[in-house]
């Protein structure tokens, strides 16, 4: 088995992007569903998106 590291975009601080909103995070604060790397907020809402459209049992009311 071959593991790929993720690879994102960094700045010479070793800053990465969230690939939803583009805003710039320390790479020890970025997010990862799947392969992608997302800043906190952007993260919250792809889980909550998630959670509504793939276990409707756990709606909130």
């Amino acid at each position: 088995m071959v593991l790929i590291k993720n690879i994102v975009w960094k700045d010479k601080n070793g800053n990465c992007k969230c690939e939803s909103c583009g805003k710039t995070v320390s790479e020890k604060k970025l997010k990862w569903d799947k392969d992608l790397g997302y800043c906190k907020s952007c993260y919250e809402d792809i889980q909550q998106y998630n959670m509504i459209n793939y276990c409707p049992e756990q709606k909130s009311e």
